[in-house]
């Protein structure tokens, strides 16, 4: 059963250090909605108030429901990429996003395993140690997420193009380079989070989980 999202709803995985001040990495998750308000938070790491020192996970209905990544240093964004394809039709999707947050170094969103868009940041960042949402940001300014989120995984490596696409067909993220994968929420019922305890639920409900493999 995957985790349904009204808006401010939302799931919170405390700070740890295997997400402090990661300068590479890869997020991935599958996403089903229908939601056209602008600008809704999916998923973030970043300061309440002003979305600074980490990164945004939107999906940028302002552009017919495409997934969106931004990152903020102090009071500039320096990384902003968007992808090509609409993913708010209802179906499960497989979202993922890798980045290298070096200075210069490119962000890539995938979609259903295939490259949707890239950027350059213009200035080192990192996602510092504020807490992990899911669903309702940090950050009040952005609308929350209304849909489904399932088999959530955070890499501390670029996974690549092909570990991506084993995602995408289905494989859990245990089964992809599992040393690197340092954050595993499957959300099915009340197993929220493989890899830590004290993760927040504020709302939220259950619903049918997308096929996955091992």
């Amino acid at each position: 059963m995957a985790i349904t999202f009204a808006s401010g709803d939302y799931i919170e995985r405390p700070s740890s250090a295997d997400m402090d001040n990661v300068y590479t990495g890869t997020i991935a998750f599958w996403l089903k909605t229908t939601q056209t308000t602008g600008h809704a938070g999916v998923v973030g790491r970043a300061r309440s108030g002003d979305s600074a020192n980490g990164f945004t996970v939107l999906l940028n209905n302002a552009t017919a429901g495409k997934v969106t990544m931004a990152a903020k240093v102090g009071a500039s964004y320096v990384l902003g990429v968007e992808g090509a394809t609409t993913v708010n039709d209802g179906n499960w999707r497989h979202i993922a996003i890798e980045w290298n947050s070096a200075n210069g170094q490119a962000t890539t969103i995938y979609v259903d395993g295939a490259s949707d868009g890239s950027a350059n940041c213009s200035l080192d960042w990192a996602s510092w140690t504020q807490p992990l949402r899911l669903g309702q940001l940090n950050d009040p300014f952005w609308p929350g997420f209304v849909g489904e989120i399932a088999e959530f995984g955070w890499w501390g490596v670029e996974l690549g193009p092909a570990n991506i696409a084993a995602l995408a067909k289905g494989f859990r993220p245990p089964r992809v380079n599992q040393a690197a994968l340092n954050v595993y929420m499957p959300l099915v019922r009340d197993i929220i989070d493989y890899r830590a305890a004290g993760a927040t639920v504020s709302g939220t409900s259950v619903s049918d989980h997308p096929r996955v493999f091992g």
